[in-house]
């Protein structure tokens, strides 16, 4: 009986010491314990707490759980290890060790731990980090990992608003976006979920994978937009590369349009095919079912073809129009369709001998392809041709390995 009355006693005098050197707006209500002792080093003294420790603090609904606590009055500092549990109406912060500043309102975890929302299921997770309670604000560092229903986001560090639903990553990040079966990679990030809005800088790197994992849609450039409020699209700027199959396309801007399951290639876009060369004003890539269908090159549209089937000349096939149209089959092009204003320039050969150079001009002319090679060329009605033989050609030398 004696022992009760002692430790309820205690356990109240505890409480009112407590509450004295709490700030009014930061008042910590200490609902359990087991045992207390003070303890003295040097000139520092503490409050050592252990057993099921539970503290309540009304002005945030926030209950905190740990195995033991060291309290420093004079700092305000609650030193929380074992099993620490901090816990308000929309969020857990869980670790071995959390250092609470009732001054600061910080909370400063200096080994592993997770941040978890409730209603969202979103989570994060690192080697260390500091959750500010009066700003809502969470800092993370090394091995930083956050998740939701549709992505994951990794870095080596992490600052996260948690009201504006705002993410500032920097250092090896990488972003998983399920839903798209996307990966990016970049040195520095912002992701605005509010907003569906994030950006990419420091080599910034876009993968999407098909179901097979064979013709991946891969995108580099010096800066990466994705907008996925009204439909989802990926822009990039600056230095733009594009691998889709066999296609390297290169060019200042581009824009994927996921829903539409389109490229757009702008700023002097150019694409590479094998020895198939295009050019234009502006170029797209059509995919349907997860395969490069279609390139549609505007405006001074231009492609390239290598003609000499002997290897001894470096010649190129030229085909011209408003518009061309270049059609693959299996990665393979199969046709290419030269539309408005359409001129062809092609050499003629005979037993591998240059015979000289064709020139037509007329309003569609078609080129057929078989086993990558030119096997037919087709031009309309209106068709105006003419054929320069080689002796009238400017002199063609031969490629300097074949020199004499």
């Amino acid at each position: 009986m004696i022992h009760s009355i002692r430790k309820c006693f205690l356990a109240v005098l505890v409480l009112i010491v407590f509450l004295e050197a709490a700030p009014a707006q930061e008042r910590i209500v200490l609902k359990h314990f087991d045992k207390l002792d003070k303890i003295t080093i040097g000139e520092k003294s503490f409050h050592r707490l252990t057993g099921s420790v539970h503290y309540y603090i009304p002005e945030k609904n926030l209950n905190i759980y740990c195995d033991t606590t060291d309290y420093y009055p004079d700092e305000e500092l609650y030193i929380l290890r074992g099993s620490v549990k901090l816990i308000d109406d929309e969020k857990s912060l869980m670790s071995d060790m959390i250092r609470y500043n009732t001054i600061t309102e910080e909370a400063h975890s200096p080994g592993p731990f997770t941040y978890f929302e409730f209603e969202s299921n979103r989570m994060l997770q690192a080697d260390k980090g500091t959750y500010f309670y009066a700003d809502n604000i969470l800092f993370a560092e090394r091995n930083v990992e956050y998740s939701d229903s549709l992505r994951s986001i990794y870095a080596d560090q992490m600052e996260y608003f948690e009201e504006e639903k705002h993410i500032d990553a920097s250092g090896n990040i990488k972003y998983i976006d399920y839903e798209q079966n996307a990966v990016a990679t970049a040195r520095n990030g912002e992701f605005m979920e509010k907003e569906q809005y994030g950006i990419l800088t420091g080599e910034p790197r876009l993968a999407i994978a098909d179901s097979a994992g064979s013709d991946s849609l891969f995108i580099t450039g010096n800066q990466m937009e994705y907008f996925g409020a009204d439909s989802i699209r990926f822009t990039v700027s600056g230095s733009v590369t594009i691998q889709k199959g066999k296609i390297e396309a290169y060019c200042q801007q581009a824009a994927f349009d996921v829903d539409a399951s389109m490229v757009y290639l702008r700023l002097n876009p150019k694409i590479q095919h094998e020895s198939t060369t295009m050019y234009g004003r502006e170029i797209d890539l059509i995919i349907r079912d997860e395969t490069l269908t279609e390139v549609v090159v505007r405006d001074s549209a231009i492609a390239l073809m290598d003609a000499d089937t002997t290897g001894l000349y470096d010649l190129q096939n030229e085909l011209r129009g408003k518009v061309i149209n270049i059609y693959l089959d299996e990665e393979n092009i199969n046709k290419v369709v030269a539309t408005q204003n359409a001129e062809s320039m092609y050499y003629v050969f005979n037993n591998n001998d240059l015979q000289g150079k064709n020139i037509t001009s007329c309003g569609q002319i078609v080129v057929i392809f078989e086993n990558g090679n030119v096997s037919k060329t087709i031009a309309s009605p209106d068709a105006i041709g003419e054929f320069i033989p080689k002796s009238q050609l400017p002199e063609i030398k031969k490629k300097r390995f074949y020199e004499q």
